[in-house]
């Protein structure tokens, strides 16, 4: 299927900007799709296609600076559902091998980047929040909501997820706030993993 000049896919391989890759070769895979209120008045959604190889090549599609038609979001959501369930077994095991074989596996985020490990800890920086002690005694929250005065934003896809020891859920300095907008399907079940050993 072509989504456009820049992506397309078959059964069995990605193109990306005229090269080929066996689908195998995907690392991460993101759709994300945000709801936009102004005064609680809707306003538009933004849609965020992400896939990212081994070698490190990515195609990012969104509509940021544009428009995409309701044909364009439905092969995007085609694109998506497909590669993630084709890929979903080996992207997952990537991560386990990774945190079996050095004792932890790291994942980026916008500008920050998280370590888990095998006990349930989760670091940032100097923080550090365990998700088996979270579910006893704190929260696992998935969703956002995220906004400034006369203006509310939330997210339809749930792909942002706040960990903490602690029931507060605000004026807490105990917990973790990660955004998958790569690879949630795949994030989590291993949180659920590290969660529920």
């Amino acid at each position: 299927m072509i989504i456009n000049d820049k992506f397309a896919f078959t059964k069995d391989s990605v193109i990306i900007k005229g090269t080929s890759y066996p689908i195998s070769a995907i690392k991460e895979i993101g759709f994300s799709t945000f709801n936009m209120k102004i005064n609680f008045v809707p306003t538009g959604t933004n849609y965020s296609f992400t896939v990212i190889l081994d070698n490190g090549d990515k195609i990012e599609l969104n509509n940021s600076l544009g428009f995409f038609t309701k044909k364009m979001v439905n092969k995007l959501g085609h694109a998506y559902t497909y590669l993630k369930e084709a890929t979903y077994k080996a992207r997952y095991t990537k991560y386990i091998q990774e945190m079996n074989s050095q004792g932890y596996f790291e994942y980026s985020s916008g500008f920050s980047k998280y370590l888990f490990y095998p006990n349930g800890d989760i670091v940032k920086g100097k923080k550090n929040v365990n998700i088996k002690r979270a579910k006893k005694e704190g929260f696992i929250w998935y969703g956002t909501e995220r906004g400034i005065p006369g203006a509310h934003y939330y997210s339809t896809n749930p792909t942002q997820v706040t960990i903490s020891e602690s029931k507060r859920k605000y004026f807490n300095s105990n917990k973790i706030s990660i955004d998958f907008t790569t690879n949630s399907d795949v994030f989590f079940s291993i949180l659920k993993k590290l969660a529920n050993e």
